[in-house]
């Protein structure tokens, strides 16, 4: 009995916005990145989410928490909290940031001296939270991009050693090439 009116209760004070219509997952793509500020032990990034809704109804979107891996390695994660319609059958672009760490940059160099990649996969995952229900909605996206070429035209494993290493005259300058090569550009705001 005292599990009946718990039920109850619960599908009368909220647990209901979970239950009716179906959410197909948005697809959530990485639509840029930036780096924003460095320092030896973190570095931040500006992202930009491309949110595709392949629902018959709006998305209100009041959060959501992500992480982006580079190579099936994670790369960066972050929170939002910034609020979002998504018109129905509709596409908008959230901006928000990530963190990675050194730890991070440095998995990402050592793949770099095993080879000469001309492009590198990327995965976006996370959850979003909406504003109409009661649960988290998960997403999780693939995709590949190519790293900026070196002088000769290609990225080739000498080039991504010098550029890192040699030129470097600080750690965080070193950190920094080290995501020039990885081809992320610093964008100056």
């Amino acid at each position: 009995m005292a599990c009946s009116i718990l039920a109850s209760t619960l599908m009368l004070s909220g647990g209901c916005a979970s239950v009716g219509t179906p959410v197909d997952t948005p697809h959530i793509t990485l639509a840029g990145m930036w780096l924003v500020d460095i320092n030896l032990l973190e570095q931040r990034y500006r992202m930009r989410l491309r949110i595709q809704n392949p629902n018959p109804f709006s998305l209100n979107i009041d959060g959501l928490d992500y992480r982006v891996e580079i190579n099936d390695e994670v790369f960066a994660r972050g929170v939002s909290n910034k609020t979002v319609s998504v018109p129905r059958y509709g596409v908008d672009v959230l901006e928000v940031e990530a963190v990675s760490t050194l730890a991070g940059i440095m998995r990402q160099l050592m793949e770099l001296e095993k080879g000469a990649p001309t492009s590198l996969k990327y995965r976006v995952t996370g959850k979003v939270s909406l504003r109409d229900r009661a649960f988290r909605v998960p997403f999780d996206y693939q995709g590949e991009f190519t790293l900026a070429p070196g002088p000769a035209g290609g990225l080739d494993r000498t080039y991504a050693v010098w550029h890192t290493r040699a030129a470097a005259t600080t750690p965080t300058d070193a950190l920094a090439r080290a995501l020039v090569v990885l081809g992320i550009p610093k964008q100056l705001t």
